[in-house]
């Protein structure tokens, strides 16, 4: 139990959930709050796909950087000493 902190995360866990209790008591809420039609799996996912969206652009970026390099770097070059 030592290892995973279990009391304090139990012990955040119910400081969450008593801020919850208290904001829906004073009616204020905010925009990221928990609807019962809600699937977790959405939630994250509406969390997550346009951060991966933008690292995929950034990658498909850096790719194209990297293999115009490569390119330059390996394209046979011609000089006028070398004889075919």
């Amino acid at each position: 139990m030592k290892v995973y902190n279990v009391q304090e995360n139990i012990d955040t866990l119910h400081q969450v959930i008593n801020d919850g209790k208290a904001r829906k008591e004073q009616g204020t809420v905010g925009n990221d709050v928990w609807q019962e039609n809600l699937e977790p799996r959405s939630a994250i996912a509406a969390r997550t796909v346009p951060v991966l969206k933008r690292e995929a652009e950034r990658l498909k970026e850096l790719i194209a950087e990297v293999s115009i390099d490569f390119f330059i770097f390996t394209a046979p070059t011609t000089h006028p000493s070398v004889s075919g």
